[in-house]
């Protein structure tokens, strides 16, 4: 069902429209809103997206014209019917320039107002076949072209040399213009989907010129097309790509070739590739999880100054080391030690906005080596650690001071511009994760709320106080997206902004 939007000042035409609307369309039509002023039409139209806008030329506040102008700019599929006592040449060429759909001039009969509905109806269902028929050839297509990059991979797989004529059809049909070429094999953590397949395609197609891809069995493979190939191709780049979308396993990369009917010798290096990938995965995977997970902890454990919870992670990853408390000779512990402190050094600074000098890792090594007992190692680690927990307890309690009141001068002269906990963070020399804390431990209210408060205080002072449409008050309050801005208004006083200035004003 179509939406339709009324914008007239005069009540009893309002009804007019209403009654002919529900009378003849009911079942066509769902009329979305009333609007009695080019204000509120602009306001309503915006947020309730109308298909079809009935719209007066003689209004209150906008008039006609200049809302459609406003409406028309943001929504330019929205049909508008201008209605009008003027049959002025100069409101018809103004109508003409803003792109209204058709006009009825006052007084129009019922035959006259259904002749102009009927056709905009018409005008809707003919767009709306032609997009449908359009996305079922687009749809079609895609399928089609996925089947062949399927065929064509399976057959260079499966035909080991395939013919000259052969493969100049392939890439005639894949539109493949690039000579050099390898293959890349992927195992998918999830059963193998057509959608996974298509978004690892999504993101070779960032970095090389043409990729093909199909599935063999449990195997997605991958052709990449590309004349630079040599320069582009890099293993640490695609695990990274491959990493961040979270669907592989393990994948293995072939030679270069510049001949398809090479094909399966670079298939069959990405195999071998892939293979000795996972098995090197599947070895290593449970020792760097746990390792890493208790690293972690660790390092959690100094940044809540909680030195007994740091004690016992300690003793775990000593047991997650060397298997056993008694089984390790004192250089291998040395080692172990130097990691665990290189670590803490290395990552602290990145919860406070503090620097530790590199040179202490240096030192700490040097003191190590002058020890021959594991129990003195192990005091010496606990006794550093303990005192670098104090220096940043105090670090942490002085910073706090007078950084929340900073913090509220910022964002209360910055509320309107695009600002965020990591930008506030910084502008007080904090991480973000530590502002965070002292932040709600002062104010009672998270960074994100406060920034909604502030926000919403101001755009209800100007709706009540300032003449500004919707959309300008969401841009000046830092909601460049105005349906954003009235879902958040509506979240926080439980009214839109049009209706929250109805009741005010009431």
């Amino acid at each position: 069902m179509l939406k339709i939007m009324i914008a007239e000042d005069e009540i009893l035409e309002r009804k007019a429209l209403r009654y002919l609307l529900e009378k003849y369309y009911k079942n066509n039509l769902e009329i979305v809103a009333e609007a009695s002023n080019g204000r509120e039409a602009a306001d309503f139209a915006i947020e309730l997206k109308p298909d079809i806008i009935l719209m007066d030329i003689k209004m209150p506040v906008l008039d006609g014209l200049e809302a459609g102008k406003i409406i028309k700019s943001e929504l330019p599929e929205t049909e508008i019917v201008i209605l009008t006592a003027f049959n002025y040449f100069e409101y018809a060429k103004e109508s003409i320039k803003i792109g209204v759909a058709d006009y009825l001039l006052k007084p129009y009969s019922n035959e006259e107002f259904a002749n102009i509905i009927d056709s905009l109806l018409n005008k809707f269902y003919i767009k709306k076949l032609l997009k449908n028929k359009n996305e079922q050839m687009e749809k079609k297509y895609t399928e089609l072209l996925s089947l062949a990059e399927n065929e064509i991979i399976l057959n260079l797989i499966y035909s080991h040399k395939p013919e000259r004529v052969q493969i100049e059809e392939y890439k005639k049909i894949l539109n493949i213009h690039s000579n050099k070429y390898c293959c890349l094999i992927c195992l998918l953590k999830d059963d193998l989907k057509d959608e996974n397949v298509e978004i690892i395609k999504d993101e070779l197609k960032c970095f090389f010129t043409e990729v093909i891809g199909g599935v063999n069995k449990k195997e997605a493979v991958f052709l990449i097309f590309d004349d630079n190939i040599g320069k582009k191709l890099n293993k640490t780049i695609l695990k990274k790509v491959f990493d961040k979308k979270d669907i592989i396993l393990s994948f293995g990369v072939g030679i270069i070739e510049d001949d398809l009917k090479n094909f399966y010798l670079s298939y069959k290096k990405a195999k071998k590739d892939l293979y000795e990938n996972q098995a090197l995965n599947e070895e290593e995977e449970n020792i760097f999880e746990k390792n890493n997970n208790a690293y972690y902890k660790l390092l959690r454990s100094f940044i809540d100054n909680d030195i007994n919870q740091f004690n016992i992670i300690f003793e775990e990853l000593i047991l997650l080391r060397f298997n056993s408390k008694d089984c390790y000779e004192i250089n291998q512990y040395k080692i172990f030690i130097s990691e665990i402190y290189e670590y803490l050094i290395t990552n602290i600074p990145n919860y406070f906005k503090k620097n530790i000098n590199k040179d202490e890792i240096l030192i700490f090594n040097e003191e190590i080596n002058k020890i021959n007992k594991i129990e003195d190692v192990t005091l010496l680690l606990k006794e550093k650690i303990k005192n670098l927990m104090i220096l940043f307890k105090r670090i942490k309690e002085g910073e706090s001071l007078g950084v929340i009141e900073k913090a509220k001068n910022y964002i209360e002269e910055n509320y309107m511009k695009d600002i965020t906990l990591e930008k506030v963070a910084n502008y007080v020399s904090m991480s973000s994760f530590h502002f965070s804390r002292i932040f709600y431990d002062a104010e009672g209210i998270n960074f994100k709320d406060y920034l909604i408060k502030i926000r919403m205080e101001k755009a209800i002072n100007m709706l009540l106080k300032e003449k500004k449409t919707i959309k300008e008050i969401a841009q000046e309050v830092g909601y460049p997206d105005q349906n954003y801005f009235s879902r958040a208004f509506k979240k926080y006083t439980n009214s839109s902004p049009t209706e929250y200035f109805k009741k005010i004003i009431n």
